[in-house]
């Protein structure tokens, strides 16, 4: 289950990832934002991955 806290802007209610999915989804290579495929993180703009092991 993803951890979520709700934040209010002008349209509503929107969910905000915590600051600990944030950091997971980051490559620590690039910077990019990581990608979900399969039972793994990819990051698109270097090709690397986590495992569901590493997370």
């Amino acid at each position: 289950m993803t951890n979520c806290k709700t934040a209010t802007d002008a349209d509503g209610v929107r969910p905000v990832p915590d600051a600990h999915e944030a950091l997971e989804r980051t490559c620590p290579n690039c910077g990019a934002d990581m990608h979900s495929q399969s039972c793994k993180l990819r990051c698109p703009r270097c090709g690397y991955y986590k495992s569901c092991s590493d997370f």
